[in-house]
Order: C-alpha cells, then sequence, then structure tokens
C-alpha cells in the first residue's frame, strides 16, 4: 500500500517476507518489506521464472495473502491499472 500499515502488522509479527503486489511502482525503506508491479509479476509468470523470494515471487506459494481494498477498485484506472468493467470478477 502506499501508505504501509498492512505491511507494517506482517513485520510486527515476523513475517519472513512481505511482499505487496502493486499497479505502481513503491519503495520500502524496511528490509523485509518488498514490492512488485503487476506487469513485472505478469511477466516472470509468463517466463515461468523460478520462485526466489523477494525477487521472483510470482510463481511461489504464500502461507498468507492479504486483499485489502482491491477487488472493488481493480479496473477502475485510479491507481494506474487499466480500465476493465469486469477487473473484479477476473481477481
Amino acid at each position: 500500500s502506499n501508505i504501509p500499515w498492512y505491511e507494517s502488522i506482517c513485520v510486527a509479527y515476523k513475517a519472513k517476507h512481505c511482499i505487496t503486489l502493486e499497479y505502481n511502482e513503491l519503495s520500502y525503506e524496511h528490509t523485509e518489506m518488498h514490492t512488485i508491479t503487476v506487469e513485472a509479476w505478469e511477466a516472470a509468470r509468463a517466463a515461468s521464472v523460478p520462485c526466489s523470494l523477494p525477487s521472483a515471487p510470482s510463481t511461489c506459494m504464500f502461507d498468507v495473502v492479504w486483499s485489502i481494498s482491491s477487488f472493488e477498485h481493480d479496473g477502475l484506472g485510479r491507481y494506474g491499472d487499466p480500465l476493465n468493467p469486469i477487473a473484479d470478477m477476473a481477481a
């Protein structure tokens, strides 16, 4: 997220990695908080890049995934995502 509230919770509870999937480029100062853009995620999946945390998480398995205020905003174009009237259903 732009203000890493949820990411901070992950770190506070000793998550080994906290990875945010985001349309925009984000930069965090904490060493356990990482971000990857949707574009980079999809490119890594298409190329079958092997799982490597935190640099190439797109083929990794995760213990926990949070979706915070995502589905209802997906496809509206407000956060750099492409316009898509059925994006909520695709997500």
